[in-house]
């Protein structure tokens, strides 16, 4: 018997296969109820580092234990000013200010000033500011707790966490989180 005839005659066998691989054969709608049975929900929790937190669902609601933005900030580059000395600032009849503070996006706003007038809307000569544009009480400020309030829910128990996630469970000081 040549090599040709020894393949032919192993493909034309059975296949035999150990009679305990199988308890027994059903049908799909049974399949799926013994899968659906035997995968139970996790309801073991931990507390982790946040940073290995990633891709993990959050097991309890997370609730923000500050304000954010924690202080009044600068939404724009400019000055800061009080908004009621740009009282009918345009640039037909600019006002003139000595009393505001450099500022930049980001920044903290002064004790004693509620706005940000744009740089853009003014020049500056020497130590005198020229206003063309009149700014309303917290024009261009992002005021305490404008994102996230204290005692908000930032994420909801069965949420999964993403990276974006991560950095603000981080810029609320947040450590560790309940997964």
């Amino acid at each position: 018997m040549g090599y040709k005839e020894n393949i032919q005659k192993d493909i034309s066998k059975e296949p035999i296969f150990p009679k305990t691989m199988f308890k027994h054969l059903c049908g799909a709608k049974e399949a799926r109820k013994l899968l659906i049975d035997l995968c139970a929900p996790v309801r073991r929790t931990e507390s982790l580092p946040i940073a290995e937190c990633i891709d993990r669902v959050v097991s309890k609601d997370i609730v923000s234990p500050v304000d954010l933005p924690s202080f009044n900030r600068a939404a724009m580059d400019g000055f800061s000013v009080r908004s009621k000395d740009t009282r009918g600032a345009s640039s037909s009849a600019p006002v003139y200010l000595q009393d505001f503070v450099p500022i930049r996006t980001g920044m903290a706003v002064p004790k004693g000033f509620d706005a940000v007038v744009m740089i853009e809307d003014c020049v500056l000569r020497g130590r005198t500011l020229e206003i063309a544009a009149e700014v309303h009480p917290h024009r261009n400020v992002s005021c305490i707790g404008e994102d996230i309030h204290s005692e908000d829910i930032v994420f909801k128990e069965g949420h999964r966490l993403r990276p974006p996630d991560i950095s603000l469970l981080a810029s609320l000081g947040l450590r560790e989180t309940m997964i």
